[in-house]
């Protein structure tokens, strides 16, 4: 039951999961959803979604 458990992963929109075997990358990208993988394996989420930063600033001419 345990070992069941241990092998669900889920990712949550907007996100990705990208797939480590004992802290090495496998190359294994998974999509939004629910995913069985092996129990050793860790999936790390990371966001892909976009952000979009505003910014404002203001000049003044120089003196002299």
């Amino acid at each position: 039951m345990i070992a069941l458990l241990a092998s669900v992963a889920y990712v949550p929109a907007g996100h990705v999961g990208v797939v480590t075997l004992f802290g090495r990358v496998t190359g294994q990208v998974l999509p939004e959803g629910t995913h069985l993988i092996m129990p050793f394996k860790t999936v790390n989420r990371m966001a892909i979604r976009t952000v979009e930063l505003k910014e404002t600033a203001a000049c003044r001419p120089r003196k002299g």
